[in-house]
């Protein structure tokens, strides 16, 4: 089957991109910008790609397929601008943040890459750094449900990292990394995707753009998210076999997690594997006029019969999708997930409680209005929906740092009203 996917195509009703930042924060984030200094550091990294990059001395990482030792040489300027700290900003005790990654590769152009979610392997080392020069700490889901039951604290500055969709740069980039500095983190599997890859199914899918069904955008090729891209020479209707059309890239099984990956990645104790659906990352019809929604929160529009899904239709959908994404987790690493990462940020009550039904209590989403709270959770059993920043545009620390500024400024929300006519909008006469 060849699935489609632009994972920049929705936005969570409460995400903002880093280019809507405000001005003021955009002032404070220019001064870091040139002050911004790291420590020099060298990274072997035998066959997993890994360049020269920042990281903290002593600390160490091992594949299966490949060794790769993270020795940290520091000479001693670095070392001085690395023990000062960047940014007096600090998170709320009872509180975190989180950010929701995707693909790492080692060459990424900064603001004009193809894929817009993806950052370089160097950035992500910078800011895994910048997180332990400034004394914030990545937790697990665990660390928060232990929290939030009243068994534990959480750690000064607390974050939950988080990367999306299942890609291969998940154990080769993010995982040595994760390894090396003993952050944990959550990675959110899309089933369908791992297992219509390695099948080689062949099958049209229709492209995922809110504006029409019908007009599917053109289509790269490229054998791993790290390949050098060929032209255009398909689109969305007439893709490759036995791929995912990820950002209008078609990414083959090369591009994707195998299970041998999953299941050692699983036995770190690290990572924590959760769903990412089975069949929901995409657009589906959602009128007669061809608009694409996402999958997750939309009753389907069928030209054919030119009916929408029923309420029983959708629930029944969407309960299948993740009752077998589940189900197919439970099986490729011995431990059933217990997180739903919603494709999109796009969740709403229903699906929520939908999730719940399947096995997955608990539910990330994307927004940045926010930091999450624990004192949220008192008297909502379980956890209600975590927000996460969305990283976009291969960002610097300084960056990074601003989106979570912004979710801790506790500012009232702007409040805009617009008035429709509908007699302009619509009229049974078709002559008007």
């Amino acid at each position: 089957m060849i699935i489609s996917a632009d994972i920049n195509a929705f936005k969570s009703p409460s995400g903002t991109p880093l280019n809507r930042l405000k001005g003021p924060i955009m002032l404070r984030v220019l001064p870091l910008l040139t002050a911004l200094a790291f420590c020099t550091t060298s990274i072997s990294a035998q066959a997993a790609g890994i360049p020269t990059m920042p990281v903290t001395a002593g600390s160490t990482s091992t594949h299966s397929t490949s060794t790769v030792t993270a020795a940290a040489t520091i000479d001693a300027t670095a070392q001085s601008n690395l023990n000062k700290p960047l940014s007096g900003l600090t998170i709320p005790a009872g509180s975190f943040v989180s950010y929701c990654f995707h693909d790492i590769r080692d060459s990424v152009d900064t603001g004009a890459d193809y894929d817009p979610n993806a950052i370089s392997t160097t950035r992500l080392a910078q800011f895994f750094d910048w997180l332990k020069v400034n004394d914030w700490h990545p937790v697990s889901m665990q660390q928060i449900l232990d929290a939030q039951a009243g068994k534990s604290t959480l750690p000064a500055n607390a974050l939950l990292l988080s990367f999306d969709d299942g890609l291969r740069s998940m154990y080769t980039k993010a995982f040595p990394l994760l390894k090396a500095y003993g952050y944990p983190a959550i990675f959110a599997l899309q089933t369908g995707w791992l297992r219509e890859v390695r099948a080689g199914n062949t099958a049209s899918y229709q492209h995922e753009h809110f504006q029409d069904a019908s007009n599917p955008a053109p289509v790269v090729i490229a054998t791993s998210a790290d390949a050098p891209l060929k032209p255009a020479v398909s689109t969305a209707a007439t893709a490759v076999p036995g791929t995912v059309l990820y950002n209008n890239m078609a990414l083959g099984a090369e591009g994707f997690l195998t299970p041998q990956q999953i299941q050692e990645m699983q036995q770190s104790g690290l990572i924590e594997f959760a769903s990412h659906s089975d069949d929901l990352h995409k657009g589906i019809q959602a009128n007669p006029q061809g608009n694409m929604e996402p999958a997750a929160i939309t009753r389907r529009y069928d030209p054919a019969t030119q009916h929408y899904e029923s309420d029983g239709e959708f629930h029944q959908r969407i309960l299948a999708d993740l009752k077998r994404s589940r189900s197919e987790l439970t099986q490729l690493t011995g431990t059933p997930p217990r997180v739903m990462v919603w494709p999109y940020g796009a969740v709403t009550p229903e699906t929520r409680a939908i999730a719940i039904e399947a096995g997955l209590p608990y539910s990330l989403g994307l927004g940045d209005r926010t930091a999450n709270t624990l004192s949220e959770a008192k008297d909502t059993q379980p956890y209600p929906v975590m927000d996460r920043l969305l990283v976009m545009g291969n960002p610097s620390p300084p960056v990074l740092m601003a989106q979570a500024e912004e979710s801790l400024d506790q500012r009232e929300p702007t409040q805009r009203a617009v008035q429709i006519d509908l007699d302009y909008v619509y009229d049974a006469d078709p002559a008007q």
